[in-house]
């Protein structure tokens, strides 16, 4: 079942996904294996997909690109300010605990 799907699809990015599908459904004797192997293979695409549109692929990598770095990098910048925050809290408590074992008779 899966081993002829995969053949008619040449799609270069799902030959591991084929290989290892066609490796379960070979070994598979249990019914809810091969069940579960047809629906991960169908969920997955390898066997619909017939193409990769390289165009359409690119054009989504320079349309994404943009999104991605104006809401992550500010992500990233604020979950470094609360990252220091921490230590800088953390730090403070640290020397605070030292002062206060430390007695100052002068």
């Amino acid at each position: 079942m899966v081993e002829n799907q995969c053949k008619a699809r040449p799609v270069k990015a799902y030959y591991i996904m084929c290989d290892l599908l066609k490796k379960l459904d070979s070994e598979a004797t249990n019914d809810v294996v091969k069940l579960a192997t047809a629906v991960a293979g169908f969920y997955i695409g390898v066997f619909y997909l017939e193409y990769v549109d390289t165009e359409y692929s690119l054009w989504l990598t320079w349309f994404l690109t943009p999104v991605m770095v104006t809401f992550l990098l500010p992500a990233v910048i604020i979950v470094l300010i609360y990252a220091s925050s921490i230590i800088f809290h953390l730090y403070r408590l640290y020397r605070l605990r030292i002062v206060d074992g430390v007695h100052s008779d002068w």
